[in-house]
């Protein structure tokens, strides 16, 4: 008998955004909603997040989930508090970090 597990539990990749050489993105490889950073030409993405910090699915919270602000040196991210739904702006370097 055959498992098919990894099969059905098809990983999400959503909103990746290209800043230089560095692919942003939101995906639920840990089992939720988390950012992560890869390089262009292909690696291992890379958490940006700690996690106990889930971000919601863009599609439910109605805007953007996170913003990559370069010239900053910051990544602007919409949390909530503990599944509140009342989601803040946060910033975190873009390095990664609790917000």
């Amino acid at each position: 008998m055959y498992r098919i597990e990894a099969l059905l539990s098809a990983r999400l990749f959503m909103r990746p955004e290209v800043i230089g050489d560095r692919i942003y993105f939101l995906s639920n490889m840990s089992g939720h909603n988390s950012l992560y950073v890869m390089n262009h030409g292909g690696s291992v993405p890379e958490p940006l997040l700690p996690p106990n910090v889930v971000l919601r699915n863009p599609h439910l919270v109605g805007g953007m989930s996170f913003a990559v602000l370069n010239d900053l040196k910051k990544i602007l991210v919409m949390v909530d508090h503990d599944g509140d739904e009342n989601y803040l702006p946060m910033q975190i370097p873009l390095s990664g970090g609790f917000p």
